[in-house]
């Protein structure tokens, strides 16, 4: 296996919302999203499965879940910014401006997210890739 080839699309969202998110479970995402009470959908373009959805309540983070049904903002993203976003090298905002992200449902929810997550990112960037997975390795 070549260490040059790009860690998969599912195994990279994998260790990010099942690994490295659920350590928020329970916990408030950022300040000032008490009011938020909503289920974020994610999906990442060319990679197999349905999705994820992020339950929020009351601004924590209550379920991580595999699925996007019932989400009231889906986000739709290609592997490099999802990756980007979550590393804090891209805010999700300019994202969406620079036509990167796209936004299904709430429209207006999802640009108000995407501004408030921007603090998440920014505090919480993951840049971690695994060492089990391809161009994974050393810290």
């Amino acid at each position: 296996m070549s260490a040059s080839r790009p860690a998969p699309p599912l195994a990279c969202e994998r260790a990010y919302f099942d690994g490295f998110l659920a350590r928020w479970l329970g916990q408030p995402l950022i300040p000032g999203l008490q009011s938020i009470t909503t289920r974020i959908g994610i999906r990442v373009e060319g990679s197999p499965g349905p999705g994820w959805t992020l339950a929020v309540d009351a601004g924590r983070l209550a379920a991580i879940e595999r699925t996007v049904e019932d989400a009231a903002v889906i986000y739709r993203v290609d592997e490099g910014t999802f990756r980007a976003i979550v590393a804090a090298d891209l805010g999700p905002r300019l994202a969406f401006l620079a036509g990167r992200v796209r936004i299904d449902g709430d429209l207006l929810l999802g640009l108000r997210l995407s501004t408030i997550m921007e603090g998440f990112f920014r505090d919480h960037a993951w840049c971690e890739i695994p060492a089990s997975l391809p161009g994974g390795g050393s810290s």
